[in-house]
């Protein structure tokens, strides 16, 4: 009886081994993938953003433009669609942190898929609570299809512009007075520090436009801070 009970012993030290090895396997580090991922953020950049000129994006008309980012859309969302039912999100541990960043920024873009979004957002808090995704990115995603479905959003990172004087505010929010809890419970900086940046980003990328109005410098909410 000593004999078998050590022999179940050992074959079930050996199934443990076999299972943990197995689940070290598919978590390992998937670089062709992260490469791949890298390499369609490149693109998704240069078709989504009006002031990311290529060479070939500079020759088209507005409309030849317009066709270009929306046939990369559509190519992307088929191929981050074949990524999601392999594997998932994709986190830290399978692609690292720039090819986990790389497939959240390329989904968030995706606003014609929002039924996708949704889909990516309910596994994605799965894997923030690991430690395994990126919280801000999730707040993004999450603000990205309430506002996609018609709903005010939580944590204030989709933004409009008041162009007369540069300044940028959140669209809608479900809950003002909390926003600022949100987003640190995410790790996120202060509503007011955000919308600083945004709008310094936005005052570089339209220089020339402001200072045709008479505006010198980036429009600036106070924060607790000051």
């Amino acid at each position: 009886m000593k004999n078998l009970s050590k022999v179940t012993t050992i074959i079930m030290l050996l199934g443990l081994v076999s299972v943990s090895a197995l689940w070290a396997q598919s978590k390992k580090m998937n670089e062709a993938l992260q490469k791949e991922l890298l390499q369609m953020q490149e693109i998704d950049q240069i078709a989504v953003y009006k002031n990311y000129i290529s060479p070939r994006k500079e020759k088209m008309t507005p409309q030849q433009r317009q066709t270009y980012k929306d046939s990369v859309l559509k190519a992307h969302r088929k191929r981050l669609g074949e990524v999601f039912d392999k594997y998932g999100f994709p986190g830290y541990d399978l692609v690292g942190k720039p090819g986990s960043q790389a497939f959240w920024l390329m989904v968030q873009h995706l606003d014609k898929y929002v039924d996708f979004q949704q889909k990516i957002l309910k596994v994605m808090k799965a894997e923030v609570k690991r430690g395994n995704a990126d919280g801000s990115n999730y707040a993004y995603l999450t603000d990205r299809v309430l506002v996609n479905t018609g709903k005010k959003q939580k944590f204030g990172t989709q933004v409009l512009y008041d162009n007369s004087v540069g300044k940028p505010y959140p669209k809608p929010l479900q809950n003002p007075k909390k926003v600022d809890t949100y987003r640190k419970a995410v790790g996120m900086e202060s509503l007011h520090e955000y919308l600083n940046g945004v709008a310094e980003s936005h005052f570089q990328m339209n220089k020339k436009f402001f200072e045709s109005k008479g505006i010198t410098k980036p429009y600036r909410y106070k924060t607790t801070k000051e």
